[in-house]
């Protein structure tokens, strides 16, 4: 009897053919890259490899951990060399850019402030030990603002780059391992503890305001209009709104990828360092609805980026690679960044005595806001909503007891978006 069989175990197959066996290798080739390509790259700095990244001009200031920062020239992507590096006493964490100046998060030893005027003479200026572990710094311009792990926020007065000196800290209940900061608020990824915002409009004395749950811990954060945008270490990219401060609500996510070590927005797009999943391209121009359109796998671990144009600036431990991200864009919807289309009618009735109703629409669901104010521009009334707000026409009624007649203003707030309306209260 003849017997035929074929059976193929991992990257093995196998065949039967009557008494004879044939072993052989099945090679196969995962796709490694869609609407990316890499158009440049510097190899290991040495050491456990590069933490971030920032750019400014001709160079990127990259932060190699224990091999300090490094400056490289990156005017031609395919031509990069490193025109000076920076020994910092510590482990540069993390990096921002202004000026003539570098901001270095060096760990245990705190914010290191580096002159680069002269770029290939870098040279530190002056320095403040924070009481924990910097991690990542965001810069304003009179001051910097350290996430100081364990120790929570840093906030240093940098007006003297020289003489930098903390004027206020607050402990969190996790490990702030990010920070953004936008206008009076600054929004930290707190580890396990997730996502806080605080008021810094008087940097002397920052105040909580808000906070919510991240599955998975927040890891990186970044901020564009009313939506923060969190990476944890474990459930993907989270997107929250933060149209109110004191209540941020999670609104969207995309768990296509896991480990989102970093994260920067430009225009309408997300790009994450998603540690061995390389480079990840992500189309946020409906919050609610991320969804990946381009991806690059580095090869090892990748652990910052930075944006500039349509190339994504990738650090890990193979050095710093240069992504072209140009046709991963051009296959993005050019929907608004903001989900948000509504009408708000006139309150009816118009006079009114005692109480009225007030009628609006959203196209999409988010956050709503009401409220009734004088002709001076004082608050009368906050006119109490869910908060959250489904998709469609909505009735809110206002009994105005108590409140002398007079022209009155209905503001509702949405999305970033405001409309007024007036009515009349007679008695």
């Amino acid at each position: 009897m003849f017997y035929f069989l074929i059976l193929t175990i991992n990257h093995f197959s196998i065949a039967f053919i009557g008494l004879y066996v044939f072993l052989w290798v099945v090679t196969s080739h995962a796709q490694d890259s869609s609407g990316v390509k890499s158009i440049g790259r510097i190899s290991d700095f040495g050491g456990d490899g590069a933490r971030a990244v920032a750019l400014q001009g001709d160079f990127a200031y990259v932060a190699a951990g224990g091999r300090g920062v490094r400056i490289v020239v990156i005017s031609d992507p395919s031509d990069l060399w490193e025109a000076a590096w920076y020994d910092s006493p510590g482990y540069a964490y993390g990096i921002a850019v202004s000026g003539d100046y570098v901001f270095v998060a060096d760990d245990q030893l705190g914010l290191r402030v580096v002159n680069i005027s002269v770029h290939n003479q870098p040279r530190e200026v002056g320095s403040v030990n924070t009481s924990g572990t910097a991690l990542a710094v965001a810069v304003t311009e009179f001051y910097a603002f350290v996430a100081d792990g364990l120790s929570g926020l840093s906030i240093i007065d940098i007006t003297n780059p020289s003489n930098p000196r903390e004027v206020a800290s607050y402990n969190t209940e996790g490990r702030t391992r990010d920070i953004v900061v936008e206008g009076d608020y600054a929004y930290l990824a707190d580890g396990e503890s997730g996502f806080l915002i605080l008021d810094v409009s008087n940097q002397e004395h920052p105040q909580e305001v808000g906070s919510l749950a991240i599955p998975g811990g927040a890891e990186s954060v970044a901020v564009v209009r009313n939506f923060a945008f969190i990476g944890s270490y474990g459930a993907g990219l989270r997107v929250v709104d933060i149209t109110d401060a004191a209540s941020p609500r999670m609104v969207g996510f995309c768990d296509d990828f896991r480990l989102v070590m970093s994260l920067k927005i430009s225009e309408s797009h997300a790009y994450i360092a998603d540690e061995a999943g390389g480079l990840r391209v992500v189309d946020i121009s409906n919050p609610i609805q991320p969804r990946e359109v381009g991806f690059y796998e580095c090869g090892g671990y990748v652990l910052g980026v930075a944006v500039s144009g349509n190339n994504a600036y990738l650090v890990g431990n193979s050095g710093l690679g240069i992504y072209d991200c140009s046709e991963a864009l051009a296959i993005s919807s050019s929907e608004p960044l903001s989900p948000y289309t509504f009408t708000l009618f006139p309150p009816f009735p118009n006079p009114f005595n005692s109480r009225t109703t007030v009628n609006y629409t959203l196209s999409r669901a988010g956050t709503v806001k009401l409220g009734v104010y004088d002709p001076a521009g004082r608050l009368v009334a906050n006119i109490p909503t869910p908060g959250w707000v489904e998709a469609g026409e909505h009735h809110i009624s206002w009994d105005a007891a108590g409140v002398p007649a007079g022209e009155y203003f209905f503001k509702l707030d949405a999305g970033g978006m405001t409309v007024v309306r007036k009515s009349a209260l007679v008695r």
